[in-house]
């Protein structure tokens, strides 16, 4: 891709999220920012992920996730939980974060965010250099807190 392509893409907007697959013993988490709603009836998300994530076997596997959305006070969990030079043996420790049980799936949902997305997993599609993961959402819990959503774009994260 030429880079007047990369970068008039990198323009768009995308909400910032945690991705979590696995159960709370066990379970895989990442940053995700190119996922969408796409459908309303019934309530489906699209989730890009590279093959290459820790999370792509886990999500073969367990065929179910969870979409935590974050506010825009929550750049330090994005960044910890999203790409590293050093590994961070714990992610979910390390941004001070809390696994609730979800409801309608294996996966752990996150206590400190904005929305907690409950998602089956219906298809994968092979796109380009990721995999689209197309999933039901079987229940949503949103926190009482209010605040900004947390974006990615122009390669930074901003609160909205």
């Amino acid at each position: 891709m030429n880079t007047d392509t990369q970068k008039a893409l990198d323009r768009i907007p995308n909400p910032v999220g945690l991705l979590l697959a696995g159960n709370k013993k066990d379970y895989s988490v990442i940053t995700v920012s190119w996922f969408s709603q796409v459908s309303q009836e019934p309530p489906l998300v699209a989730v890009s992920v590279s093959p290459q994530s820790s999370i792509a076997p886990v999500l073969d596997k367990e065929k179910n996730f969870v979409l935590a959305l974050l506010d825009g006070n929550q750049e330090h969990v994005a960044r910890t939980c999203g790409h590293h030079k050093d590994v961070v043996a714990d992610k979910i420790r390390e941004a001070n974060l809390t696994l609730t049980e979800s409801q309608a799936v294996a996966a752990p949902a996150i206590k400190e965010a904005l929305v907690n997305l409950e998602c089956r997993v219906t298809s994968q599609v092979p796109s380009g250099d990721h995999l689209l993961y197309l999933a039901e959402v079987q229940r949503a819990h949103m926190s009482s807190r209010t605040g900004n959503q947390l974006v990615f774009a122009d390669r930074d994260l901003f609160s909205l």
